[in-house]
């Protein structure tokens, strides 16, 4: 009877460890750039659109390629069609949204690829005025800002959770961007492992895509975080997703999976040492190294 009873207990965990796996599977995360309803464009300022699609929106933590005009109030040209972010080629690059100045941040907010946006603004609305009081500018001078909206990425990964695989560190994703990981309590892998915890919805990374991607890495055995995109101001990493990636080999598990996913790589000690990739051959100290990549889109 006792046997029986630990049986069905068995039973019933089993059952509900089933029926929550489902459900987690079912479940999405949307970044703000694609919670449509939430954003809101700003009111400091009238704002003139036209263009613009569908897709992902420009919002404060999110990710953008973006052309600007700057006109003064006398009508001298000041920028033209100038990338904010140039790329070694001089063509415009992904960015932060965030690095940029604030009425840059402001004008572009909700936009969407293809869109254009342009409107008067003052230097304060323009540059800030900590900037304002630091430069002398005259803060109630307006000029005419417009920029073109070139691409809009993912601000994170977006699309269905998929359920927790065994020897797999787990990841945890911070409302605000950012992850965490829980490592699995057994020995640092020997062999290459790989697993999406977040499989988007996107069209899948073709061999020799350069893909635009958060990044953060950790070593195995004490979960110490080494590096993340996150953390950085400014421009965004790419990869190439090629057997020759010049990343450990990490990147080139990125050709198949849908853009918009989120990927764990976890890459042994002695591939690190002897593959080439951007942080040296003793990046992670001798131990394993587990890349978690949200895949924000391609160039």
């Amino acid at each position: 009877m006792i046997r029986a009873n630990r049986s069905i207990r068995l039973a019933r965990v089993a059952a509900a460890t089933a029926v929550a796996a489902l459900a987690l599977a079912g479940c999405s995360q949307i970044p703000s750039s694609d919670n449509t309803t939430a954003c809101e464009p700003t009111t400091a300022f009238a704002v003139e659109r036209s263009g613009g699609g569908s897709g992902p929106m420009v919002t404060d933590d999110g990710v953008a390629v973006l052309t600007v005009t700057l006109v003064d109030a006398a009508g001298e040209v000041i920028v033209e069609n100038e990338p904010v972010s140039p790329g070694q080629d001089g063509k415009p690059s992904p960015i932060r949204v965030a690095a940029l100045q604030p009425g840059i941040i402001d004008l572009t907010r909700c936009a969407t690829t293809g869109e254009t946006v342009s409107a008067a603004v003052t230097n304060t609305q323009l540059f800030g005025e900590e900037y304002v009081a630091q430069t002398g500018l005259p803060a109630d001078d307006q000029q005419h800002l417009t920029v073109t909206v070139n691409k809009v990425y993912h601000s994170a990964a977006s699309g269905r959770i998929a359920p927790q695989l065994s020897g797999i560190p787990a990841v945890v994703n911070a409302p605000g961007g950012g992850v965490g990981v829980t490592m699995p309590k057994e020995a640092a892998p020997t062999e290459l492992r790989k697993a999406l915890t977040i499989e988007g919805f996107g069209a899948p990374i073709a061999d020799g895509d350069l893909v635009v991607t958060h990044l953060s890495t950790f070593t195995w055995s004490d979960g110490t975080a080494h590096y993340s995109s996150w953390d950085e101001p400014g421009a965004v990493p790419y990869v190439a997703a090629t057997a020759l990636d010049n990343f450990y080999g990490a990147a080139a598990q990125l050709v198949g999976v849908p853009i918009g996913s989120q990927v764990v790589v976890v890459v042994p000690a002695a591939q690190i040492q002897q593959q080439p990739g951007p942080f040296g051959p003793m990046f992670g100290n001798g131990d394993a190294v587990v890349f978690v990549f949200d895949v924000l889109g391609t160039l």
